[in-house]
């Protein structure tokens, strides 16, 4: 009784209903209808969605530059023209190899003064003493005979063509009257001379190496009392190098040194460079045939302690 009265229930439940038919239309045909109703609703769903995408794309543009952005900005990044001006010291040597040094504390025998303005539309004066230059680096001058230490100012005059869209008010011209200072002392005033403590080729123990400039009998001198330099432990060695020239082999050694850069010549190639916290690294090679020299190069670097 119980299996008849399920299948008298199961069967009693209404089948579910199929879609209404037009008058001819077979169920297929129907089907098809609403496959292709489904098609054309992904279709504009799409298109809708890259309408979307296409307006928020355009209302993310936030590039300044872009002229194509609605924040465009044709100023934007535009800085008005500046008569400030570089300051570089070398010498003959280094000058042909095209290295020059930036800064205000200077030796002074070869000294030039150079705007980043270097093209058509802007016209120097440069006021260098009594001299008047009009290009945009000045001729490299010497100024051993002066005074130490001093302070010297030099000016610079910059005229150009205004952009008056972005800078309204500008008059097309700039000046400005820039110093340095020339050294009394190598020792004193210039950082790649001193005491310096490090370690060679990153080995664990350190040592002191020391750069100075003396005088004929030895002692720590001044510029006009100035003779030589020496560099007394370098590489280790325990012993003294000097960049006098009537010693000979193996025991010379020389460079041109500024305030916190400087090249080895004589004896050795490399550099020294010395940053304004007191940190150096020399980098520097010798050849083979030297007393110190292996044909490799070494790397010194600490820190400046005196």
């Amino acid at each position: 009784m119980k299996n008849s009265s399920f299948t008298v229930n199961h069967l009693s439940e209404r089948p579910p209903l199929l879609p209404r038919l037009r008058d001819g239309e077979g169920l297929g045909v129907r089907l098809n209808r609403g496959v292709r109703s489904i098609r054309g609703l992904r279709f504009f769903t799409a298109l809708a969605a890259l309408a979307l995408f296409t307006t928020c794309c355009k209302d993310d543009c936030l590039d300044p530059t872009n002229p194509d952005c609605d924040n465009y900005d044709p100023c934007y990044g535009k800085t008005l023209p500046s008569a400030k001006f570089i300051m570089e010291e070398s010498n003959t040597d280094l000058a042909n190899q095209g290295i020059w040094y930036a800064d205000s504390t200077f030796f002074g025998a070869m000294l030039r003064f150079r705007s980043e303005y270097d093209e058509a539309g802007y016209k120097h004066t440069w006021y260098v003493g009594a001299e008047v230059f009009n290009k945009a680096t000045t001729p490299d001058r010497n100024f051993l005979n002066q005074a130490r230490p001093q302070d010297i100012t030099i000016s610079h005059v910059l005229e150009y063509t205004p952009d008056l869209q972005c800078f309204p008010d500008d008059d097309g011209k700039d000046s400005v009257a820039q110093t340095f200072r020339l050294i009394a002392s190598f020792n004193t005033d210039f950082q790649t001379y001193g005491t310096f403590r490090g370690v060679l080729d990153n080995e664990v123990d350190s040592f002191d190496v020391q750069i100075l400039g003396v005088d004929a009998n030895g002692q720590l001198s001044n510029i006009n009392t100035w003779k030589k330099d020496w560099f007394i432990n370098f590489h280790n060695r325990g012993d003294t190098l000097t960049s006098d020239a009537s010693i000979n082999w193996p025991n010379m050694l020389s460079a041109f040194l500024y305030n916190y850069e400087g090249h080895f010549t004589t004896g050795i190639e490399g550099t020294i460079k010395v940053d304004i916290d007191g940190n150096f690294e020399m980098n520097y090679r010798r050849d083979a045939s030297t007393i110190i020299g292996d044909g490799q190069w070494h790397t010194f670097k600490g820190r400046k302690i005196k």
